[in-house]
């Protein structure tokens, strides 16, 4: 070809991949007139076509894909297929091959539908090039697909539409495929791995390297003459172009790119080629490795919508140099663009959405750099909607950078972290929002071994608690966590925390990429941060940035910003923000800080940032920082248009104490009210605080300083003692959560094997288990049965497990012993690994190679060692909440508060087993999981001790004296004792209950219990007896009148009676007739009727009070008598009664008088009821005479100094009238009655008189008369109302009878009791 041709056609080729590179449907344009001078034409026209024909012009087109297929083509010729036209069951396979500048092109010519080569499946390839380079395929649509059967999949094969490769040992150059749609390829689904177990129709697994992921839409692959003697270098394949096209439909994959290794196997899988190690990847220097160069993709539409067996939008292996660009990645499987062996790959301006698990595939992400990748770069993105985000899953070694990423609304992980340790990768400055899963970035095991520096990115959940995982390689700085409430990664002192990050527009909606338009990057603008973010301006810059964010702005516009986005101020605003953080000169957050800008105010949070927005363009602002406890600090900034404006605030203290807060739960992790919060400095209590209705506290004035220790107490619950966070003057501290637990556990699953029959141990009672790969069966050694997990083989899973749904504070216990000794090769079980309910082990247990290990965080730590033959008890006691537990081995405590080794909220499944070649076995027994902390084997303590006659208080029971016989119940605090004995009588078990009988001294009662291993602890009950000297207890009170409810019970102090009448009386019994008994403040005789008491309509309270004979003690019996309303006679009235007038006659000052109603005149009343201070003290029946006046006269007496105000009622059929109301005032009252008592139980002649007087006006002078005589006088203090007492001692009286009275003297008069009389022997 002359020089000027070959320059033109490289022009030529430039220019019209320059003006497809916008989306797919730019290819429909016609582009042939360009290069119609260069090279030979061809036309191809399925219908008016001839074989026969030159195929040079259209009237003289060929017919079949078999003439061109059978032609050898030149440099610079074109192959146009009539548009509209289809060739069905033909493959395309034109042979030669261009040069550089003069590809040999196929593509179309007329008007109409892109021509359609359907091959049906009669040919593995329908377009196909072998060994050929320089060519250019357009606007073709390709199918290559079976009928389906009525077997799903049984209509795979191996398929392709469009398929280069080559297998000469030379570099193949200059690939374009521009403008196709390809669709329908029904192609097999081989996996490299995987089991057999798992094959289905049209799906393979364990099919290798070579025999795996190469059939699809279109695919770039390589081969070798024969398997058994490759050339001794690889065929290549060198710049290739993707772009402007659709791939729908097609399985394996989309666009594939493999290079072949050598690891072709026969039927049985055993390995027949002969390694070349083209297309694997040891190392990043690995001088076998032959990739793939220098590939572009751009600009296309992927999708496997339509079918079940779609397992990759694009496979791109063994590949350097590769720009993956402006695509559209729509529900494809498994992974929407996958690297594996690849070297320099950019991923860039791509919408990647829905993507799912098909066919075998495990994973369902966006974008995956894979085992041996290299310098993949993912950057500006859209993926949402899939299961994960992004899939780091760098297995071996790799590198990546992530960053400017629009990542949303994945249902499983946003970032998943699965690279080995050799990897590493840097993930900045992605947006990632997620309201679908509960996880945000994840990884865990060994996976989070591997370095990754997570930095500046925009963390937004709108699922509380979404999981950020941690480990020491992973290094969190300068994020911004936003949404609901997340745990901040403890690294990330930089760390910027708010509900609202003030997107643009979220959640999302759309509009969604399609082959029409290409990525819909803009959607995701909507995730852009306004004005006024905490995420502007606080990110910390990185080198090699890229220089532009999301949308194409320039890095950095001030300072860096968090997020994929750079802030600028909006064209046209008037207005911008002033954000900024107020901290101590140490540095720590100032809360609650008012910051005021003018009219315009903002508090500060948690972590000392505000904002203040909608603040006019101006210079010289002022901004001002006022909080309690703090100086005022001062600045002045700027207010200008390009971006907000962004200010440090320092604020020193002038307090000299702050707040420590936190949250109480309980073992279950739920809120715990009512808690008590004490701060401590030693000995020396500084606050006090209660726990509110969810658990959270706050005390406050805590001296700053640290060191202190928080002591949370719990009715029903085991105090707990923590360290206190250190205490910054007017600051709050965040002690986090506190979790109590109950003295018992509760036992949620107990396996002890012992009712199992010898022999195979098989599922059932809440146990899984698999002898695969070995057996699990149960034991018995020593007369104690026990299962047995022994694997002799590399198959399977040999294990048991037991399911749980546990939070909080979770106890796991085993028995463990390995019977023989370690002797050589693998061998590690796990005894057990806890997971959570996505499997994720929290902590991990094993016994391995004569040695206890437990994972503390990600790292194996040896706990100890055991002894063949020997039973261990190993216990891990788990907080879920602050996701640490203790390890205990037999007792003694091996670790405390170690980490989890992968973050869980709860507990779901124990796992005790054994994998690949782990040989060898192991015993379990008395596997208990409790919520709570689980009990030592030794315990042999009380839960509970009870009686009949109720609690003992520190181990002491008083009774009365007429109490007999109690009946004590012990409980055991563990619900494995073997045994509990009360007063030497034992019950297996344990509780145990019996009766003591009691004597007249103070009863001992042993207590022992036998704990779970033996160990005996003997507790003492000491019943005391009560004094019948002392006792003041009634054995009897009977009403004159109705029933006392409750029934008379000695014990029981409060009663409600109702009676029919307006009086009632009471005899009461006591248990010592010798006691005092008074009814409502009168002297009673021991089994006697009190005199009678009025009682008013309502309720009325009357007192039994008991004096116990030495006059010691005392009980009073309340009873509430009820008089119900009585109802009025049948009077006849049609209107209420007229008003009745009061008035009070006779020497009221005294205490003593009538209170007279008269009705004049009007309606009569049937009722009259006179209420004194307002409370009835009297009813009268009247007769009605109306018009005629009605008259009631009610005797008032014994009344003591004090005003009382009296008012009246008359009542009718019709209604009741209030009468006027008249006040007394008593001021010269006889003193009240005096009640006399004598402590003479024995008789003896030395005895004391005791007076009284409960109720009434007090007496200034006392006196005693002994048969008539004066035998004492005394003088009072007079305090009415109060009660007035006085005693009389006498001595050596003789033998006889004696009455003794009582006189109460003051100013008003003399009242005398009633007598007493006194017998001596």
């Amino acid at each position: 070809m002359p020089p000027a041709r070959s320059t033109l056609l490289r022009l030529l080729t430039a220019t019209l991949m320059i003006t497809s590179l916008a989306h797919p449907a730019a290819a429909e344009a016609g582009t042939t007139s360009l290069v119609a001078e260069v090279g030979t034409t061809y036309y191809v026209d399925a219908t008016g076509g001839d074989d026969s024909a030159s195929g040079l012009d259209e009237t003289q087109a060929w017919k079949s894909l078999a003439k061109v297929s059978g032609t050898t083509f030149e440099p610079g010729d074109r192959i146009l297929l009539r548009a509209g036209q289809r060739w069905s069951g033909q493959q395309l396979w034109p042979k030669g091959s261009g040069e550089s500048g003069a590809p040999i092109t196929i593509d179309r010519y007329g008007e109409g539908a892109k021509p359609r080569i359907d091959a049906a499946g009669q040919v593995g390839d329908a377009v196909r090039l072998f060994n050929q380079e320089f060519w250019t395929i357009r606007n073709l649509e390709v199918t290559n697909e079976v009928p389906a059967t009525g077997t799903p999949g049984a209509n795979l094969r191996d398929l392709r539409g469009i398929h280069v490769s080559g297998d000469n040992g030379q570099t193949l150059d200059g690939f374009v495929i521009d403008g196709v749609a390809v669709h329908d390829v029904t192609g097999q689904v081989n996996w490299i791995g995987g089991s057999v177990d798992n094959n289905a129709p049209g799906i393979r697994f364990q099919t290798g390297w070579d025999g795996s992921k190469k059939t699809g839409g279109i695919v770039f692959d390589t081969t070798v003459p024969d398997i058994g003697a490759p050339p001794e270098h690889a065929t290549v394949l060198n710049d290739v172009v993707i772009q402007n096209s659709t791939i729908a439909d097609t399985s394996f994959a989309g666009i594939v790119f493999k290079q072949y290794t050598g690891d072709g196997r026969n039927e049985a899988g055993e390995i027949i080629a002969e390694p070349t190690g083209w297309g694997s990847r040891k190392n990043r220097d690995d001088p076998k490795f032959a990739p793939h160069t220098n590939i572009i993709i751009r600009n296309n539409h992927i999708t496997q919508a339509g079918t079940a067996y779609g397992c990759n939008g694009m496979y791109l292996t063994n590949v350097r140099g590769a720009l993956v660009e402006r695509n559209v990645v729509y529900r494809t499987g498994t992974s929407g663009i996958e690297t594996y062996y690849a070297d320099d790959v950019t991923f860039q301006f791509n919408e990647v959405y829905e993507t799912q698990r098909k066919a075998g595939g495990a994973d369902s992400n966006g974008i995956d750099p894979d085992k041996g990748t290299t310098r993949q770069v993912i950057q500006y993105n859209y993926l949402h909607g899939n299961g994960d985000g992004v899939l780091l899953c760098q297995f071996g070694f790799g590198d990546a950078v992530v960053r400017n990423n629009v990542i949303a609304s994945n249902t499983r992980y946003q970032i998943y972290l699965h690279s080995d340790s050799a990897a590493t990768a840097k993930i900045y400055n992605n947006t990632i929002y997620n309201d679908r899963s509960d996880h945000l970035i994840y990884g865990y095991g060994g996976y989070l071994n591997s370095r990754y520096d997570i930095t500046g990115n925009l963390l937004h959940s709108t699922r509380a608690g979404a999981v950020l995982t941690t480990s020491p390689t992973i290094v969190y700085s300068h994020n911004l966590y936003s949404g609901a409430a997340l745990t901040v990664p403890p690294g990330d002192r930089n760390a910027v925390v708010t509900a609202d990050p003030r997107f643009a527009k979220a959640p999302l909606d759309g509009p969604y990429g399609t082959p029409e338009t290409g990525p819909a990057l803009e959607t995701a603008y909507g995730l852009r941060v306004t004005s006024g973010s905490y995420a502007i301006d606080a990110s910390t810059e990185i080198t090699g940035n890229g220089g532009r964010d999301y949308a194409g702005a320039t890095l950095y516009n001030g300072a860096p910003d968090i997020g994929a986005f750079e802030y600028t101020t909006p064209d046209n605003a008037t207005t911008e923000s002033v954000t900024g953080t107020v901290r101590t000169p140490s540095g720590t957050p100032v809360t609650g800080a008012t910051v005021a800008i003018g009219e315009f105010r903002a508090t500060t949070g948690a972590d000392g940032r505000f904002a203040i927005g909608n603040l006019p363009f101006a210079d010289g602002v002022e901004v001002t920082a006022t909080r309690n406890g703090y100086a005022t600090a001062t600045a002045t900034v700027n207010v200008r248009p390009g971006n907000a404006t962004t200010i440090a605030l320092t604020m020193a203290s002038t307090s000299t104490v702050g707040t420590i807060t936190g949250r109480v739960l309980d073992q279950a992790a739920q809120p715990l009210p009512g808690a008590t919060v004490t701060v401590q400095d030693g000995d020396q209590t500084l606050a006090t605080t209660t726990s509110g209705p969810e658990g959270a506290f706050s005390a406050e004035n805590v001296p700053i300083g640290e060191g202190y220790t928080l002591r949370v107490t719990a009715e029903g619950f085991v105090a707990k003692t923590t360290t206190a966070p250190r205490i910054e003057a007017a600051t709050v501290s965040d002690a986090g959560a506190v979790l109590l637990v109950r003295p018992v556990p509760g036992y949620v699953a107990v396996h002890d094997f012992d009712d199992l029959p010898i022999g195979p141990l098989t599922s059932g009672d809440g146990l899984t288990v698999s002898g695969a790969g070995g057996s699990a069966e149960v034991v018995e050694v020593e007369g104690d049965r026990s299962a047995r997990l022994t694997r002799t083989v590399n198959s399977g899973v040999t294990n048991l497990t037991r399911d749980v749904v546990l939070k909080g504070i979770v106890t796991v216990e085993t028995n463990v012993r390995s019977e023989r000794p370690y002797s050589s090769g693998n061998h590690w079980w796990s005894v057990p690994y806890v997971k959570d309910a996505s499997g994720q082990n929290a902590v991990s247990l094993a016994f391995t190679k004569n040695t206890i290990v437990a994972y503390v965080g990600t790292t194996t730590k040896t706990v100890g060692a055991y002894e063949p033959g020997r039973w261990y008890r190993v216990a891990a006691v788990m907080d879920t909440v602050n996701k640490r537990f203790d390890l205990l081995i037999d007792g003694r405590k091996v670790l405390e508060g170690a980490a989890f080794r992968t973050a869980a909220d709860a507990v779901a499944k124990l796992d005790y087993s054994a994998t690949s070649t782990n040989y060898g076995s192991i015993d379990l027994d008395d596997i208990r999981v409790s919520q709570g902390v689980g009990l030592a084997r030794d315990d042999a303590s009380l839960l509970s001790l009870d009686t009949d006659r109720g609690t003992p208080a520190g181990g002491l029971l008083e009774v009365p004296a007429r109490v007999s016989e109690v009946t004590v119940t012990a409980v055991a605090r563990s619900p494995f004792a073997r045994s509990v004995a009360i007063d030497g009588e034992r019950a297996d078990g344990a509780q145990a209950t019996r009766k003591i009988v009691l004597s007249d001294t103070d009863a001992e009662v042993a207590i022992v219990v036998t704990a779970e291993d033996g160990t005996e602890l003997t507790h003492t009950l000491r019943i005391k007896r009560g004094s019948i000297a002392l006792d003041t207890t009634l054995s009897a009170l009977v009403p004159g009148a109705g029933t006392l409810e409750p029934a008379f019970d000695p014990d029981v102090h409060a009663y409600a009676l109702t009676i029919p009448g307006d009086r009632i009386t009471f005899t009461p019994t006591a248990l010592n007739p010798k006691a005092a008994v008074t009814v409502q403040g009168q002297p009673v005789q021991h089994g006697t009727a009190s005199p009678t008491i009025p009682i008013p309509v309502g309720d009325t309270e009357v007192a039994i009070k008991v004096v116990s004979e030495d006059g010691t003690a005392d009980a009073t019996y309340l009873v509430k008598v009820t008089r119900p309303e009585p109802e009025l006679p049948p009077d006849g009235a049609t209107k209420p009664p007229a008003r009745g007038t009061l008035a009070a006659t006779g020497p009221w000052k005294r205490g003593t008088y009538d209170v007279t109603m008269n009705l004049w005149y009007g309606v009569s009343a049937s009722v009259f009821i006179l209420y004194e201070n307002g409370k009835e003290i009297a009813r009268r029946d009247l007769i009605p005479r109306t018009p005629a006046a009605q008259q009631a006269t009610v005797p008032v007496t014994g009344r003591i100094n004090g005003t009382y105000v009296y008012t009246g009622e008359l009542l009718n059929q019709a209604g009741r009238t209030a009468t006027t109301s008249v006040k007394v005032a008593v001021t010269q009252a006889n003193p009240g009655t005096p009640v006399l008592s004598s402590d003479n139980w024995d008789r003896d002649g030395d005895y004391t008189i005791r007076m009284n007087m409960w109720w009434g006006t007090n007496a200034t002078v006392y006196r005693l008369y002994e048969d008539g005589v004066l035998v004492d006088s005394q003088e009072l203090a007079a305090a009415t109302p109060a009660a007035q007492s006085a005693a009389t001692v006498l001595r050596s009286r003789p033998a006889g009878e004696r009455t003794y009275v009582a006189e109460l003297e003051n100013a008003a008069g003399v009242t005398r009791g009633r007598p007493l009389l006194v017998v001596t022997e």
